[in-house]
């Protein structure tokens, strides 16, 4: 909350963010992924099949840009 906290306030009140979600919800699914990510980086036992600790930088970074565009977007389909 420290960090993110403040980032995830600026951001909803310009309106980045909705506002219907609290801020400690915000900060809590960036940390829980930030958390599985490094974890999955340095155990693969973790990665749930992402390959992440055999992974170069590029391929890592490929599978980061992924998980932040399922935090910004969400998982379920628009109609």
């Amino acid at each position: 909350m420290e960090f993110f906290g403040p980032l995830a306030a600026a951001a909803q009140g310009s309106g980045g963010l909705r506002p219907e979600v609290p801020v400690a919800v915000v900060v809590f699914m960036i940390d829980a992924a930030m958390d599985r990510f490094l974890q999955s980086y340095a155990r693969s036992y973790l990665d749930d099949g992402l390959e992440l600790a055999t992974a170069d930088r590029a391929r890592a970074e490929d599978k980061m840009d992924i998980i932040i565009e399922a935090l910004k977007n969400g998982i379920a389909h628009k109609s």
